[in-house]
């Protein structure tokens, strides 16, 4: 896509989503590409080329922008930062990017989190002999689905974690890899974790949305995370059939699903929060389990136990399952799980606090810690 002054702008890169609109002088037409969805979504990515220094407006077709404004990256997608840092950005449907000159730059509704990062944080951990990867299943489109598993010994109990259930969630990644991180390390919490309990990550469920860009929320027919409790046991995805056959061939004490909300604002978009289910089974473990995140996460990233949102309130309703049931509902009325949750983790700020994937990290070291205390009394 390309113009006469030699501006360009292109998905063609790893998680990329946007559609031109239109280009008048500096002023670029953008919008979110949720074809494969039933209702508008927010995320996108692209690469833009500028021919020269000055301002460039990037203007979407509906709310796309973020309380710090995009991420930016400017070494192909290996860093990133806020493009308002700390400020917050607001408007939800533009942004300004001033070129410093002729340069090359990346854009994405927050800080991604893909196959490369994936590969970044298991080479940086190889000489670990409790830490392994290895194949969950074959995608649709045929690329193979990453289990990471973490173990010390032979434990028969088992830990759940999975995260991308809606492709475009990543932030809940980088908690992830810290969780991982905490209960690897060299501490006797951590190693009497691992002689009892095998902790399994599925870090994308949903590999094919994740690489193209598909940002999976409210897919058509129904996404990922309405693939579980099917009639029949007939999953659309490979994925959640083989998450599903899991669980129930190995029986998971804890299930933890991590997500990401709407992009900004609103009641519950700018926290961390747990998300109750029907099964009144969990909403005791649900409560303890929220009294010991806001004991253990960190000021930078702070949990509050009030935050939780029980079934019934807010969205958290009966017409939020209208296409299908969720992971962490259908785990919950199975009787071997003990735990089964929802974490969702904002994109851009914990209420006034801006998140990076440092203090994502952080949060995820006092998850981590959480479930340890947790365990223990289980």
């Amino acid at each position: 896509m390309q113009n006469d002054t030699s501006f360009s702008l292109t998905s063609a890169v790893p998680g990329g989503n946007i559609r031109l609109l239109s280009i008048e002088g500096r002023t670029i037409g953008v919008g979110t590409d949720w074809s494969t969805s039933r209702s508008y979504w927010f995320y996108w990515r692209f690469r833009a080329t500028f021919p020269e220094a000055g301002a460039w407006r990037f203007i979407f077709d509906g709310p796309a922008v973020g309380t710090r404004g995009p991420a930016v990256s400017h070494d192909g997608g290996l860093t990133w930062s806020w493009l308002s840092g700390d400020v917050l950005h607001k408007p939800d449907r533009e942004f300004t990017y001033v070129a410093s000159g002729a340069e090359t730059v990346d854009f994405c509704q927050c800080i991604p989190y893909l196959q490369s990062s994936l590969e970044a944080f298991l080479a940086s951990r190889a000489d670990d002999p409790h830490l392994s990867c290895g194949t969950l299943c074959t995608s649709r489109k045929g690329r193979p689905v990453e289990l990471v598993r973490l173990r010390e010994g032979e434990p028969e109990r088992l830990v759940l974690l999975t995260t991308r259930h809606h492709a475009q969630e990543a932030m809940a990644s980088y908690a992830a890899e810290s969780i991982l991180d905490t209960f690897r390390a060299d501490t006797p919490e951590a190693h009497a974790l691992r002689a009892r309990y095998e902790v399994l990550w599925v870090p994308f469920m949903d590999k094919d949305g994740v690489e193209d860009g598909d940002q999976g929320k409210f897919r058509r027919p129904h996404d990922h995370n309405r693939d579980y409790g099917v009639p029949g046991g007939v999953h659309l995805y490979p994925e959640t059939a083989a998450v599903a056959q899991l669980v129930e061939t190995r029986h998971p004490e804890v299930v933890l699903d991590l997500h990401c909300p709407w992009l900004r604002g609103g009641p519950t978009n700018e926290f961390p929060y747990l998300v109750g289910t029907r099964a009144e089974r969990m909403n005791r473990p649900m409560e303890e389990f929220g009294a010991l995140l806001e004991k253990h996460c960190p000021p930078e990233a702070p949990y509050r136990a009030s935050d939780t949102l029980p079934f019934g309130k807010e969205w958290n309703i009966g017409a939020n399952d209208a296409d299908g049931v969720g992971l962490k509902s259908w785990a919950a009325w199975l009787p071997y799980v003990g735990l089964s949750q929802t974490l969702e983790i904002p994109f851009a700020n914990f209420r006034d606090l801006t998140q990076t994937p440092a203090t994502i990290h952080a949060f995820g070291a006092g998850i981590a810690a959480a479930l340890l205390e947790w365990l223990k009394l289980a």
